[in-house]
């Protein structure tokens, strides 16, 4: 009250008010307050982001498993014999015969399975030997597909996971294409060090291959880009691990050849 007897609001009007006396807050509080955010997210985004690439980097180990157990499984069948990477005639060799490629002999594939990409849109039934195949876009389906891979399976992109055609055989493995040999389980020496599978360069491909053919395991080779420098490789015996090119490189084969991952731990 002033000395007339008036109510003074003067002290009042710093501090914007709203119908029914609830404090609204001034441009500055807002601003700080959006800045402590962006603050907050930029200390938490590494965090979250290296929380989900150690998902997907266990998640692409667990398929590659997957496949090492189907892999195991089909051998138990055939008298010890591996899954080759091409059940035929070498001359008649394609992807789109999917049930002559090894992924269609886990799956357990037949004539009468899907050859094109429309007819595959809904086809992800899990095989004989627990691991499935196939296109349901936009949806990650399947034992084939990398979690760390942000393009899904579908159209010319067949699996992120590629046989060793110089362990398996059964199909071209080199510039001339020539089938590979094919062996036991049994004739190998070490399956601890004999790759089995490894995360390819070339999507389109159902076998490791890109522009180097002496199967060193080098980037030209296996794809390192998808988990941070390193790359999944199955073993024979079971076991897989992700292993930078450095490591590859430094692998030698059965015979003692220097940068030979593909072709150790067995006699090609």
């Amino acid at each position: 009250m002033n000395k007339r007897g008036i109510r003074d609001h003067s002290i009042h009007e710093s501090a914007p008010c709203r119908q029914g006396g609830g404090r609204l807050f001034t441009l500055v509080e807002l601003l700080i307050t959006v800045m402590i955010l962006a603050i907050l997210t930029s200390l938490l985004l590494p965090a979250l982001n290296r929380a989900r690439g150690k998902a997907q980097s266990a998640g692409c180990l667990n398929n590659m498993k997957m496949l090492g157990i189907a892999s195991t499984q089909y051998s138990g069948d055939f008298d010890d014999w591996l899954v080759p990477n091409w059940n035929g005639d070498g001359t008649e060799y394609s992807i789109d015969i999917r049930y002559r490629i090894w992924i269609g002999m886990l799956c357990g594939f037949n004539e009468n399975s899907p050859t094109t990409a429309a007819a595959w849109a809904l086809w992800a039934k899990t095989g004989p030997y627990g691991v499935a195949w196939g296109y349901h876009y936009p949806r990650r389906i399947g034992s084939f597909s990398c979690p760390g891979d942000p393009n899904l399976l579908y159209g010319s992109n067949i699996t992120n996971y590629h046989i060793n055609p110089f362990l398996h055989g059964g199909a071209v493995n080199n510039r001339n294409d020539q089938p590979g040999r094919t062996r036991k389980n049994t004739q190998i020496a070490a399956p601890g060090q004999a790759v089995s599978m490894a995360e390819g360069v070339q999507p389109g491909s159902i076998f490791v291959f890109g522009s180097d053919y002496s199967g060193s395991g080098s980037k030209n080779t296996i794809n390192y880009i998808r988990h941070h420098g390193r790359a999944g490789y199955l073993f024979a015996d079971g076991h897989a691990e992700h292993l930078t090119e450095a490591r590859a490189l430094a692998t030698r084969s059965a015979s003692g050849v220097a940068d030979r991952i593909l072709k150790a731990g067995f006699q090609p």
